[in-house]
């Protein structure tokens, strides 16, 4: 039911900026290859890097199936590496083992924070997530180095929010709503729905029974029971934060219109904050903030260098990697 999975303000994960999705120019010069032995050419001894029952496997077999594979995602990468670098020099800036060391823990400390781990965990959960996205010991380092680098040069345009900070706050800490959901794919359904409830006389349960048998929602088999709500919380539709903010207890409310459906909602209790006062977690809200305002300025900043200067493919392969979100492949 909610928009996102979690609010990218809380959970600040940043594994790196990422390219995927930036649109990108490139231009290909077909007769031009990169600087590398022709396969035609006897002298040049071929590079085995694998072997198959015996047989060696050459990186000259599968050089061009790697550069359609992942050609783009690394050129980008070293595109950006070599784009930050000259922006770098331009502000007389550098990057520092410390600021490397930095963009390591920070990545750790958000794992363990949105996993509710322990420190002692941070290596294996970084470790897993690394490999889950093909990351490996050579791209890492140089996701570091990147990072430490955007991070520097958004740093000083960094403003926090104070009504941002605020918000953070009441979704972490504020009140809740207790609710269930009922999702159905026309009004006319919803409404039938409601009606029959009109004359219940245990509407918990009732609801409960309507929404495991004819709901659409992930919910349906909890009974519609959904995770207690933030009126605040930007990731649940605005219609239904907006419903329960004004509904009482044991009230249902709908149809409300929800992208993909019609909601039936009934507000169940309130349920009381964790008592953590907003002068007690303001700091460390703050601290989260600004990762998020960094994390996004690290983004946008990526995205427009790589646009504002487009990567120029010398080999076919490495060139249909590179348009493949383009509307062209020379």
């Amino acid at each position: 039911m909610r928009n996102v999975p979690v609010a990218s303000v809380i959970v600040p994960f940043l594994l790196g900026v990422t390219l995927t999705g930036c649109t990108t120019t490139s231009t290909q010069e077909p007769t031009a290859r990169l600087a590398s032995p022709s396969r035609t050419d006897s002298s040049v001894q071929p590079t085995f890097i694998a072997s198959v029952d015996g047989s060696p496997l050459s990186f000259e077999t599968i050089r061009d199936e790697l550069l359609e594979a992942a050609g783009r995602v690394v050129v980008e990468e070293k595109a950006l590496d070599v784009l930050l670098d000259q922006e770098m020099d331009r502000r007389g800036l550098s990057v520092t083992d410390e600021d490397i060391a930095y963009e390591r823990s920070l990545m750790q400390q958000v794992l363990v924070d949105s996993a509710t781990a322990n420190r002692d965990d941070a290596e294996r959960l970084l470790d897993r997530v690394l490999h889950a996205r093909g990351i490996g010991p050579r791209r890492f380092e140089s996701l570091l180095r990147r990072n430490a680098m955007l991070r520097q040069l958004v740093s000083s345009d960094i403003e926090i929010d104070e009504g941002q900070v605020r918000r953070t706050y009441d979704v972490a800490h504020g009140p809740r709503v207790q609710a269930r959901i009922i999702v159905c794919a026309s009004q006319q359904d919803a409404s039938a729905i409601r009606r029959r409830l009109s004359t219940s006389s245990s509407l918990r349960v009732d609801f409960a029974t309507e929404a495991m048998a004819h709901s659409t929602d992930d919910s349906a088999a909890r009974g519609g029971l959904l995770d207690p709500i933030q009126i605040s919380d930007p990731s649940y539709p605005s219609a239904l934060r907006e419903g329960l903010s004004r509904a009482k207890p044991e009230v249902i409310l709908g149809p409300i219109a929800l992208q993909g459906g019609f909601a039936l909602v009934l507000h169940e209790r309130d349920v009381d904050g964790t008592g953590q006062s907003f002068e007690d977690t303001a700091p460390a809200i703050r601290r989260l903030v600004r990762l998020d305002a960094e994390r996004l300025a690290m983004q946008q900043l990526a995205s427009r260098l790589i646009s504002d200067h487009p990567v120029t493919a010398r080999d076919p392969s490495l060139g249909w990697s590179l348009d493949r979100n383009g509307t062209s492949r020379r």
